[in-house]
């Protein structure tokens, strides 16, 4: 993902990091995980970066980026999406 597009809602800034075992499919599954949460879009992703603690196995690191759609007031309108 490429383009950073907010829409309306709440967004947040996600760090991730893994540094056992496959680090890169943690990172992955750790991405579809997020996308699949209910209505939130992930809108970002940075590449992974590599770091290489002293005394430690090297950890790999990523940002995400995502957005929530929050819920309408009224309460008809909460229905419509399941909130």
């Amino acid at each position: 993902m490429s383009t950073l597009r907010i829409d309306d809602g709440e967004s947040a800034c996600i760090g991730m990091g893994a540094n056992l075992g496959d680090a890169r499919a943690t990172l992955k599954a750790a991405q579809h995980a997020l996308a699949a949460l209910p209505g939130t879009t992930l809108t970002a992703v940075s590449p992974i970066y590599r770091s290489a603690p002293i005394d430690a196995p090297a950890k790999f690191e990523q940002v995400a980026h995502a957005t929530e759609q929050t819920c309408p007031d009224d309460a008809a309108a909460r229905r419509a999406w399941s909130c």
